[in-house]
């Protein structure tokens, strides 16, 4: 009979928390916002003009990507859902929803940097709170919504930061 010792060690893997963010989504969704944090900070720390302007035409950019990926998100829950009930009606809501942030990304390119990012934010927040009525109305994962609130704040704060740097043009 073997001993304890020469028994292998399984470890078994932790199950997660009903609810709880999967770490993937954690993982990945904090590196996506990570950009956005890095090129505010550029934008504040740069030594030169024309290198502030630059990563603040980043963060616009980066910021209007986010957003409308998030956008992006609920083609995809609205789809799935199709998918699953297989019906053939798609929900008006959700995919009408979908193409809004891409849409307010899209004129975030053209006004002047400061209007630009305060579109975004007023984007980013707006896409926060329709997916948090997502999440309650069942639309898309409870996680989904825990997992949005402090990326959403990360990326409000990156975003308002730069309109706060000194050589952004109105």
């Amino acid at each position: 009979m073997p001993s304890p010792a020469d028994r292998p060690v399984t470890i078994a893997p932790r199950k997660p928390r009903p609810g709880a963010i999967p770490q993937p989504a954690l993982i990945v969704g904090s590196a996506g916002a990570a950009p956005l944090v890095a090129l505010a900070a550029l934008a504040w720390f740069a030594p030169q003009t024309e290198m502030k302007a630059a990563a603040i035409l980043a963060v616009i950019n980066y910021g209007a990507l986010l957003l409308a990926f998030l956008g992006a998100v609920h083609w995809g829950l609205a789809i799935a859902a199709y998918g699953a009930a297989k019906r053939d009606e798609v929900r008006w809501a959700g995919v009408v929803w979908s193409v809004v942030p891409a849409i307010l990304a899209f004129v975030a390119f053209y006004p002047p940097p400061r209007i630009a990012l305060i579109v975004l934010i007023v984007g980013h927040a707006i896409a926060a709170l329709v997916d948090i009525w997502a999440a309650r109305g069942g639309t898309a994962p409870n996680w989904y919504a825990r997992l949005r609130k402090p990326l959403t704040l990360i990326a409000m704060i990156a975003l308002g930061a730069c309109v706060f740097v000194r050589t952004v043009p109105s």
